[in-house]
């Protein structure tokens, strides 16, 4: 998990351009919530930088029966305003360095593709165009979530833009050999109580959004690509010494302690089971080659 930077835009004037944008009926309505709409995003505001969202209580309720209520009106605000919301992703872009594409911040696999609501619209409908409750996530991420935030009056998911990312260690690594080939499992570790804030909601999002399968499958087809570079060098003589030393050294550049790229880089360099599975089934079988064809 990852942090992104909000876009650069004040929550209020975002709020003031939808208004503005509205015509007709819809302006008429929109103009009559939006004093207590401004009270409300200054609520968001002040809760999200005190880490307390978890606390903001219900004031328009959503009922998707209930077409004619503020709750549904203000739900459906979202899916009314494209064009300010594809403006308001094009400034999240701009604020984490411009890159049009950006990496889904929860699992780091795939595309950030969709805006999580990340209190969901369907409990506190105002907040479907709050800009600092829409965050981009991929897909997969975004529909695993659905209407999950709370759980026994704590907060269950990351939030990439106030949440810390944790600077301790998620996951226990075991390398197994299996039909012959190396495969790495990760299983959650175990945390005595207290646990950090920061942990315990990462722990919660990867389970919530049953991360650890995808985080698994990502890790061993990232190691089947290695295996095939580290089979390269072996042919090109560098020696299994170099080469761990080469995998601890990027494990050293990846700053995230959970980064999925460290865990591998880390295995390969020092997990001794992997260690002796390639010295066993690529340099041995590099060093019988080679002396086959001077024979």
């Amino acid at each position: 998990m990852r942090n992104l930077k909000k876009a650069k835009t004040n929550p209020i004037d975002f709020l003031q351009q939808i208004v503005s944008s509205k015509k007709g009926d819809n302006k008429t309505r929109m103009e009559r919530l939006h004093p207590q709409m401004i009270d409300r995003f200054r609520e968001y505001n002040d809760k999200a930088g005190s880490n307390s969202l978890h606390t903001l209580q219900v004031q328009w309720s959503y009922d998707s029966k209930a077409k004619e209520s503020d709750g549904y009106f203000l739900y459906i605000q979202y899916d009314n305003s494209e064009a300010k919301i594809a403006d308001l992703r094009a400034r999240i872009i701009d604020s984490n360095d411009g890159k049009i594409t950006l990496t889904c911040p929860i699992c780091g696999r795939q595309d950030a593709t969709d805006l999580d609501h990340y209190i969901p619209r369907q409990i506190l409908p105002e907040f479907s165009i709050h800009p600092y409750n829409l965050i981009p996530t991929c897909h997969r991420c975004n529909n695993k979530k659905g209407t999950l935030w709370l759980g026994s009056g704590n907060r269950l998911i990351f939030n990439a833009y106030y949440d810390a990312v944790t600077d301790e260690e998620l996951f226990d690594v075991n390398v197994a050999i299996q039909d012959g080939l190396p495969v790495i499992n990760l299983t959650l570790k175990a945390f005595d109580a207290p646990v950090k804030p920061a942990t315990r909601i990462a722990l919660s999002t990867i389970e919530k959004l049953e991360l650890l399968p995808i985080f698994q499958e990502e890790t061993n087809k990232n190691l089947k690509e290695e295996i095939m570079r580290i089979k390269v060098l072996a042919k090109r003589h560098a020696d299994i010494d170099s080469i761990k030393g080469s995998y601890s050294d990027m494990a050293e550049e990846q700053e995230n302690i959970n980064d999925l790229k460290k865990i591998l880089f880390n295995a390969i360099a020092h997990d001794p089971t992997l260690n002796k599975w390639i010295e066993q089934n690529i340099f041995l079988c590099q060093v019988n080659s080679n002396s086959e064809n001077k024979q």
